[in-house]
């Protein structure tokens, strides 16, 4: 199991961030960092989502099985645009997103908290609604995988260009600048 310092946020949603927590998708050495409502219940602690809390014992799996609606989603959209996004995992998406999300509440000494009668719900509801944003309001185009061929992961490419190659130049983009590098200083391929 990964631990809760491995998690991987910046791909620029939230809900693309959800979808990074399987880690590897589709392959043999595939990382579940859901695994358990405290591996839930860490992600949440760093993405901001952690209050209100959730108490549900399912909490995981609920959020297993909204990660997975949103990738399929996200990942239709990426490949094959708008009218790929159809289904039963857009049905499942707007029914997530059908839940009131959490309300602010000013307590008496100034601070500020989020309240809901449903919290696993409402949390959900937030994370869904932002993967619908991403659907109607994210350009296509710049709607990227990794170049990485270990990583592949979703990401949104807000650069000036639009030109960003890697989900994050501290971990992917390091290593291909890095291979790059020891390539140049190998010299040219004999062969």
């Amino acid at each position: 199991m990964a631990g809760e310092g491995t998690f991987r946020f910046g791909a620029g949603r939230l809900s693309l961030d959800l979808i990074r927590t399987l880690r590897y998708r589709g392959r043999p050495d595939e990382v579940e960092e859901l695994p358990s409502a405290a591996g839930w219940d860490a992600w949440l602690r760093r993405a901001g989502l952690d209050e209100p809390r959730d108490a549900d014992p399912d909490r995981a799996v609920l959020a297993r099985e909204l990660r997975e609606h949103v990738a399929a989603l996200i990942g239709a959209f990426a490949e094959h645009g708008l009218a790929a996004v159809r289904g039963a995992d857009l049905d499942a998406v707007n029914a997530a997103a059908a839940h009131p999300v959490p309300a602010p509440r000013l307590g008496a000494g100034g601070a500020l908290r989020h309240v809901s009668e449903h919290p696993g719900a409402a949390v959900r509801s937030l994370l869904a609604r932002d993967a619908l944003d991403v659907l109607s309001t994210i350009d296509q185009d710049r709607l990227r995988r990794c170049a990485d061929p270990d990583c592949r992961t979703l990401f949104i490419d807000t650069s000036r260009p639009g030109s960003r190659r890697w989900c994050a130049m501290a971990g992917c983009g390091d290593r291909a600048k890095k291979a790059q590098q020891r390539a140049r200083d190998r010299g040219p391929d004999p062969a």
